[in-house]
């Protein structure tokens, strides 16, 4: 086998992988070792047994890594252009690049970040490869970044790690992360690159509960956007993200409530009736910290719009 210099184990890049299913991660590596078109080292945990969050993952496996450059990517995704690693290393070496992805946005509202006019996204359907979102250039200005791809030198993640403390899941770890180093660096959205990502996501009950605690991480900021020709009125901004977030929510309890009636249910011949009202207890908790939120927003709303 041959040995690695020093300057070729830096200068290749690092592909790091949270991993749920053996397959697809095979696939991937497999994919990836017939497109990048550069040297690369396949880092990856499985974490079906664990099930830590994905930051916790992401930080362990990037402090290892042996590349400049670090490639978080879902291991449901397929490229279709060859050599995109050579692209993304040259334009990441510039050192005023922060982040690259394949989708995102140019500004940080404070609801779903592709819920916008303004945001790029491409190839995220396996049967649907149209610009869904977009612009003309190979790369656009982001602020935001899905979580499906993110690129950067390693020294970039070394200075905005992602957030073990406040994104203990699997959501928002990506929006926070790209947010903390768009802050310093420039990061960008992709268009030149073709894949397919055979999931949309889950906005289901835990993305909204991350959604607040983003909202609060970065409230002092929301609404915000480094791209001049972006406008939006404060207020609105503030008004429309209470609004999206509420409504997500009450779509994502009417599928929870019901399946919290069945489980308590099945297990109330098996615990004690104070179990079933702690459960009981949770969910009530839940919709008044919700109120308690929307009311926080509401507030911060006001104030921006003075």
């Amino acid at each position: 086998m041959q040995q690695e210099t020093g300057f070729r184990k830096m200068n290749k890049i690092s592909v790091i992988v949270c991993s749920l299913n053996e397959t697809l991660r095979n696939n991937l590596l497999q994919n990836i070792a017939t497109t990048i078109g550069c040297d690369f080292e396949f880092l990856y945990e499985d974490n079906r047994e664990k099930n830590d969050g994905i930051c916790f993952v992401y930080n362990r496996l990037a402090r290892k890594a042996q590349g400049n450059f670090l490639c978080f990517v879902h291991e449901d995704v397929e490229f279709k252009t060859l050599h995109w690693g050579c692209v993304l290393k040259q334009f990441a070496s510039n050192p005023n690049v922060g982040v690259i992805g394949m989708a995102g946005s140019p500004a940080v509202t404070g609801y779903i970040w592709w819920d916008q006019a303004f945001s790029y996204c491409k190839n995220t359907k396996p049967d649907n490869d149209k610009i869904l979102f977009g612009a003309d250039a190979v790369f656009s200005k982001s602020l935001l970044l899905d979580g499906l791809f993110l690129f950067a030198r390693k020294e970039v993640w070394s200075q905005y790690p992602f957030d073990e403390t406040v994104f203990q899941g699997f959501h928002l770890y990506d929006m926070d992360f790209s947010l903390s180093s768009g802050l310093k660096y420039q990061n960008y959205s992709c268009h030149s690159i073709d894949y397919i990502h055979f999931s949309e996501g889950n906005a289901n009950q835990s993305y909204y509960e991350n959604l607040q605690k983003f909202n609060r991480k970065w409230v002092s900021l929301i609404p915000y956007s480094y791209d001049s020709a972006i406008e939006f009125d404060s207020f609105k901004a503030h008004y429309t993200g209470i609004k999206r977030i509420a409504q997500g929510l009450i779509f994502s309890l009417k599928k929870t409530i019901p399946y919290t009636i069945k489980y308590i249910y099945a297990i109330r011949k098996k615990y004690s009736f104070l179990i079933i009202l702690i459960a009981i207890r949770y969910k009530i908790e839940y919709i008044t910290g919700l109120y308690r939120y929307i009311y926080e927003r509401y507030g911060q709303a006001k104030k921006s719009g003075n």
